[in-house]
């Protein structure tokens, strides 16, 4: 007997780490260990599991019946005894294949590979000696090329046949490939179809396309296993085992077999599902100042957030597809709309308001609406222009927004299926490595990480979590060696990226905290997870926090006597925001401390306060040097640096009592520093600005000296101006 306890409210780890002196393996789905799997303790039992026995006879096996015959005199079973039939072993068992598509997949494959080689070294290329091998190839070639052919030939064939459901509305015809979409969810589709059958359903279930004006639009939805479409899939597959080679498959085109029902009235999108405000032709920086404000973009927010690839993207901006492309226009001049944040110059000012903090706005206002319409498919674009707008809104009066746009673009990389692994998605295997999905992938992850703050921040739920995407990180490739041939990064080169892929792991341990700390339904957590698992969990959030700090490169760890430079600032915000995760974990128990007045003062020597405690104070002195250093953050990362000012706020407060003044003034000044730190970001951020008042007033209440002190313009100088520095684990040295 076994008694399983299920873990279910706490999302998977990407972690194998050790707590308690016990060793807990993590599920495949990812991060925490104990939370994110079935708990088993094994208990004795006198009940003994019966063995199966083998060999089972012909009549038992077409029945699913137990057979005894293994037992039984002159092997005769009972069944076969009872119906007075003779007992034989003719069947065989059935050898089960490969999984169906893994043999084209892996062909594809292999002929992509032969063409990379030949195209590579036309002149040199070494033709093997073998007849065999050489036939072998040129076989493969040849049903690459007919495969090819065949697609061609159908892509043309639909885009030819397309009706119009009337001559007032040319519409555009959404296909449904019925036979042809594969179940995104599932590991396997289990088909018993033939290689060419297969190759004629065009990937199983996969694509629902939209063709407009004649042509295809290659964008394709996900559709996953709780699908009806999945469902109509496992209909056809029961249909082909009954009728077998009688069965057609149908068409489009009415072409290879039936031709499909589609009444034109109900597969196309008329003129005014997908009509849109009529909106004005878009208005870009004069070229100097666009130039200006896509390197400022590049240099300033892609190392933090590295949501677009620069090479393509600086090549797409000189040869003018902004003037050809609305949707790539668009991601311009939010681009232009982020950097304008950082620009001096007039021209991102609107007109006539002198205030800095409409810096971007004439480019911004023009992205709006995002999307007039849902009626076509989300593409890319539509993933960087959400990405875009939260990191321009974030900074602004309208910062809640943000929360909102970030939702919306997680929806519509779940349409695309971006939620998936890359062999999962509808796009294919073939595209595994394209640029575009890569950047997908990139968008993706951006989504992710502005949740976890946005939600953790608003004390609003997250619009995802870890159970439902199982897609990989990142590729850990500097942009300007993607458009190689083999895309990686160069054996001893420190790569850029590697700070946003240590960054979104360690996102994803703060979302498992936000979801197993702070639950909006206590009562149904409490109920599943037992007495005590609020200590328990943070257990094992300590652990997967020591196990992330180890895993970090040794040229993204924080020492404050690195000299300044790209990887210093990235050590610099990777090791701040670290710190904001162990607050946020710990400070959940100073949150709610009932007490007879319904609250009651932590103590100052508490576990609890004391860990909050020693991490904002490290947190301060990285703040500290950055500042001095005058380095600049994306506006998010002043996220943690309010987080800090609180944590040393509620330090000092509770140690009123027990100990001296200058303590307590002590940490008032590192109180300032944070205050410092926030204000130079008010000049141009109004949530900075927001931020700064909220402490301010917090400090001053009922305390006139600290209000005096906090309204002080040189109250800089009271940051200590020797910071302790912290080794490479982030500890106090």
């Amino acid at each position: 007997m076994k008694v399983v306890q299920a873990r279910a409210l706490l999302p998977a780890t990407r972690y194998r780490c050790r707590s308690s002196g016990s060793l807990h393996t993590s599920t495949p789905a990812g991060p925490l260990c104990a939370f994110l799997s079935l708990r088993t303790t094994s208990m004795p039992s006198d009940k003994k599991r019966p063995t199966r026995l083998q060999n089972a006879c012909d009549f038992c096996k077409l029945k699913k019946i137990r057979c005894d015959s293994a037992t039984r005199p002159e092997n005769i079973c009972t069944n076969c005894l009872k119906e007075d039939i003779n007992c034989t072993h003719t069947i065989g068992k059935k050898k089960r294949g490969p999984r169906t598509g893994t043999s084209i997949r892996k062909h594809a494959v292999s002929v992509q590979a032969i063409i990379g080689a030949v195209i590579a070294e036309p002149e040199t290329y070494a033709v093997p000696e073998d007849p065999n091998v050489v036939r072998k190839m040129l076989l493969d070639l040849s049903y690459h090329a007919r495969s090819l052919e065949r697609q061609v030939s159908r892509w043309r064939q639909a885009a030819t046949q397309q009706g119009t459901p009337g001559p007032m509305y040319p519409a555009v015809e959404t296909t449904l490939n019925i036979l042809g979409c594969q179940d995104s969810d599932s590991d396997s589709d289990g088909s018993d179809l033939s290689e060419s059958d297969t190759d004629l359903l065009a990937g199983s279930l996969r694509e629902i396309r939209i063709i407009t004006g004649g042509q295809e639009d290659p964008i394709v939805r996900h559709y996953g296993k709780t699908s009806n479409i999945t469902m109509m899939k496992t209909a056809v597959r029961i249909k082909k085992e009954i009728l077998g080679d009688q069965m057609q498959l149908p068409s489009c085109n009415g072409h290879g077999g039936e031709k499909l029902l589609r009444r034109q009235e109900f597969w196309s999108l008329y003129p005014w599902q997908l009509e849109r405000e009529e909106r004005q032709p878009l208005t870009f920086p004069e070229n100097d100042l666009l130039c200006e404000l896509v390197t400022s973009y590049f240099t300033y927010f892609q190392p933090y957030i590295p949501l677009l690839h620069r090479p393509s993207f600086e090549r797409a901006v000189s040869e003018g597809l902004h003037l050809r492309d609305p949707r790539f226009g668009t991601v311009l001049l939010c681009v232009c709309a982020v950097a304008s944040r950082i620009s001096e110059d007039p021209r991102n000012l609107v007109e006539g308001a002198g205030a800095k903090y409409s810096l971007g706005w004439p480019w911004y206002k023009q992205t709006l609406p995002l999307r007039t319409t849902f009626a076509e498919a989300p593409t890319l674009y539509d993933l960087q222009i959400c990405c875009l707008s939260a990191m321009y809104l974030m900074g602004t009066s309208a910062s809640d927004s943000m929360w909102t746009i970030v939702g919306l673009g997680i929806r519509i990389a779940q349409d695309m299926g971006l939620h998936r692994k890359k062999k999962r998605r509808p796009e294919g295997p073939l595209n595994w490595r394209t640029l575009k999905s890569e950047l997908c992938t990139r968008a993706f992850w951006v989504l992710l990480n502005f949740d976890v703050v946005s939600s953790l921040s608003f004390g609003r739920p997250r619009a995802t979590s870890s159970e439902d995407f199982d897609l990989e990180w990142p590729m850990e490739c500097d942009d300007e060696y993607w458009e190689n041939e083999n895309p990686e990064q160069p054996t001893g080169v420190p790569s850029r990226i590697s700070f946003f892929i240590h960054y979104c792991k360690l996102l994803e341990i703060l979302g498992f905290a936000q979801r197993a700390l702070y639950p909006t339904n206590k009562s149904k957590t409490g109920k599943y997870m037992g007495v005590g698992w609020e200590q328990d969990a943070v257990i094992e959030l300590d652990s997967a926090l020591n196990q992330w700090s180890s895993s970090v490169p040794e040229y993204l760890r924080w020492d404050s006597s690195r000299e300044d430079g790209l990887f210093s600032r990235q050590s610099a915000a990777l090791i701040t925001f670290y710190y904001w995760t162990q607050m946020q974990v710990h400070g959940r128990f100073l949150r709610e401390l009932p007490g007879k007045n319904g609250y009651s003062l932590p103590s100052p020597s508490s576990p609890t306060m004391t860990i909050c405690a020693n991490a904002a104070r490290c947190c301060v002195r990285v703040i500290e040097v950055q500042r001095r250093r005058q380095s600049q953050f994306p506006v998010i990362f002043i996220v943690p640096v309010f987080s800090t000012a609180i944590i040393l706020l509620l330090c000092s407060w509770t140690k009123r009592k027990t100990e001296s003044p200058s303590n307590i003034n002590k940490e008032m000044q590192e109180v300032h520093c944070c205050l410092d730190v926030i204000s130079t970001y008010e000049r141009i951020y109004q949530t900075a600005g927001r931020l700064h008042d909220i402490l301010r007033s917090v400090i001053s209440m009922g305390d006139q000296h600290f209000q005096d002190n906090g309204a002080n313009p040189g109250i800089s100088n009271a940051c200590p101006e020797h910071s302790t520095g912290l080794n490479s684990q982030g500890t106090q040295s």
